[in-house]
């Protein structure tokens, strides 16, 4: 078992983590891409002990107006934003990669990789599906 999946370890980095004093200041944002459209994509920040949700980014067009919201599965590891689809990279629980394809839905200001249409459900439900997984 990894000491991140052992609960008593957990306990101890838990207790050691809460005992440190929290920063005056966070991040603005976790990071920044430029799809083939030239949009900007700003990851929202996800402060200590908030991480592991699906990763909620803010799509800017070149001329700095927001265009809407793309949640992504969380572990994908993006490598490339297309006009309709998100390329990336996950790994399963033996630490195998696989390559995906997510679609894209830009229709709507709140899209989600991997879902029909710009609901606003999270990409990990089970209609939602990579196209070209291996």
């Amino acid at each position: 078992m990894a000491p991140a999946e052992d609960p008593e370890w957990r306990d101890l980095l838990t207790a050691i983590l809460a005992a440190l004093p929290l920063p005056s200041a966070l991040p603005a944002f976790a990071a920044i891409e430029v799809d083939a459209r030239g949009h900007l994509w700003v990851r929202e920040y996800a402060p200590p002990g908030e991480e592991g949700g699906p990763p909620l980014w803010t799509v800017f067009d070149p001329d700095g107006i927001v265009q809407g919201f793309v949640e992504t599965p969380a572990g994908l590891t993006i490598y490339e934003m297309g006009a309709d689809y998100i390329l990336g990279k996950v790994r399963d629980e033996l630490g195998v990669e696989f390559v995906q394809l997510w679609p894209l839905d830009r229709s709507g200001g709140q899209a989600v990789a991997g879902s029909a249409s710009a609901t606003g459900k999270s990409s990990s439900s089970p209609d939602a599906s990579p196209r070209g997984a291996t």
